[in-house]
């Protein structure tokens, strides 16, 4: 993405194992879920618009 030019953000989110979000399994992290959704709204709120 640097080589294309795009602008990006990168999260990570220590502690947590892959699949976080999922409340069904035992890797769900409801504070790290709420953290992830906060910034993706933010990022959809920013970058998208209405047609």
């Amino acid at each position: 993405m640097d080589a294309a030019g795009v602008r990006y953000t990168s999260e990570s989110y220590p502690g947590t194992a892959h699949g976080f979000t999922m409340s069904d399994t035992a890797a769900f992290s409801p504070s790290r879920l709420e953290r992830h959704w906060d910034h993706l709204l933010s990022l959809f709120a920013s970058t998208l618009t209405a047609g």
